[in-house]
């Protein structure tokens, strides 16, 4: 689970994915920016496991977000 929270945040920052609002979506970039690993800075934003988890299944529910997920996916692996 650990080494796909990077992903799953940074899915959150491209299409909104979870619930949060604009101003944890910008703290949570502003986190990444600054260095923060990207599963921090989602913690440190405070989305919770529950906001996770609706990301995902937004994110697996979608056929052209889970297309843009995958995408990412395979650019994170390079």
């Amino acid at each position: 689970m650990r080494a796909f929270l990077p992903m799953l945040a940074s899915a959150l920052l491209l299409g909104g994915c979870a619930e949060p609002d604009d101003a944890e979506v910008a703290s949570v970039a502003a986190r990444i920016n600054a260095g923060t690993p990207p599963e921090r800075a989602v913690l440190d934003a405070g989305l919770d496991t529950a906001a996770l988890v609706r990301a995902t299944r937004r994110i697996l529910d979608d056929p052209a977000r889970l297309r843009d997920f995958l995408e990412l996916l395979r650019r994170e692996t390079e």
